[in-house]
């Protein structure tokens, strides 16, 4: 898992009574006679690389302590 998108697959049911959908793909293996219909999509910008991304932004470079002293916070995902 990673990267900057999502993928979502999963079998939509064979009695579901769904109409051609742009995100439907017949899948065939071959000759095992084993035929799906899957709903597929992707969400860019929602992988586990991005997500981490866009949390480490969020974490603070500074700290403020109770008598207003600033304190630099050392992460080390962030240097």
């Amino acid at each position: 898992m990673g990267g900057g998108s999502m993928q979502i697959a999963f079998e939509v049911p064979k009695d579901a009574n769904i109409s051609k959908h742009e995100n439907l793909a017949h899948v065939s293996l071959g000759s095992t006679g084993l035929d799906y219909d899957l709903f597929v999509t992707t969400h860019l910008g929602f992988g586990a690389n991005e997500a981490l991304r866009r949390h480490i932004d969020t974490l603070p470079i500074t700290d403020e302590t109770i008598s207003g002293e600033k304190t630099i916070i050392a992460v080390a995902c962030k240097t």
